[in-house]
C-alpha cells in the first residue's frame, strides 16, 4: 500500500511552491503540489483554498521539512501549527518602524500599489474590478501587514469602493433605473 500523503509546507506564492517542489525531488524525495491549480491559476484563489501545499510521503516528512528548513531558513522558526513564516502573521516587536522596500511582504506592496492607482479604477471599468479583487486579497492574506500599509489600505478602500460607488450610479442613470 502506498505511503499516505502529509503537507511539508504551504505556500501563497506558486513559484516558491513549485521551487521547494524541485528542491526536494532533486534530494531524492517526492514531491507533490496540492491546489496547484486553483491557487496557481487565479493568485486571489490561493486563500480561499488554503494556499498551495507541499506534499510528500508521510516516511519522509521529516526529512523533507529538514530540507525545507536548510533552502528556507525559518520558515518554520516561531510556530508549532505550521504557519509562520518571514511573511506570515503579525511583525515581531523588535522590528523597526520604518522598514525599506527590500522587506515588504506582497500584501504590503499590494496595499500601496492600490493607494497609487485607485484613480485608474474610475477611468477604465475593467481596471477597477481587478482593483475590487486585489482589495480582497490584500484584506483576506495571512500575510504580515504593518500599520503604515494598514492604513494605505484602508485609505485604497474607500477611494476604490467610492469609485465603485460612481459606477453604480452611472449604470441606473444610464438605465434608467434611477427616478427622474
Amino acid at each position: 500500500m502506498p505511503d499516505d500523503l502529509a503537507t511539508a509546507a504551504v505556500f501563497g506564492d506558486q513559484t516558491q511552491a513549485v521551487a521547494a517542489r524541485l528542491h526536494l525531488e532533486a534530494a531524492g524525495i517526492p514531491a507533490f503540489l496540492a491546489d496547484e491549480i486553483a491557487a496557481g491559476s487565479i493568485f486571489l484563489w490561493s486563500p480561499a483554498v488554503g494556499g498551495i501545499k507541499l506534499q510528500v510521503p508521510q516516511s519522509r516528512l521529516e526529512e523533507a521539512i529538514r530540507r525545507l528548513d536548510e533552502q528556507i531558513p525559518g520558515h518554520r522558526d516561531e510556530a508549532e501549527d505550521g504557519v509562520a513564516g518571514p511573511d506570515a502573521g503579525e511583525p515581531a516587536a523588535a522590528e523597526p518602524a520604518a522598514a525599506g522596500a527590500e522587506d515588504r511582504t506582497l500584501r504590503e506592496q499590494q496595499a500601496e500599489l492600490l493607494l497609487r492607482t485607485w484613480m485608474l479604477g474610475l477611468l477604465l471599468l475593467p481596471l477597477l474590478i481587478f482593483q475590487l479583487m486585489q482589495l480582497v486579497w490584500v484584506w483576506t492574506s495571512a500575510e504580515r501587514l504593518r500599520p503604515e500599509y494598514r492604513r494605505k489600505a484602508r485609505a485604497a478602500t474607500v477611494y476604490i469602493l467610492a469609485s465603485t460607488a460612481v459606477y453604480v450610479v452611472l449604470f441606473w442613470v444610464i438605465c434608467g433605473a434611477v427616478p427622474r
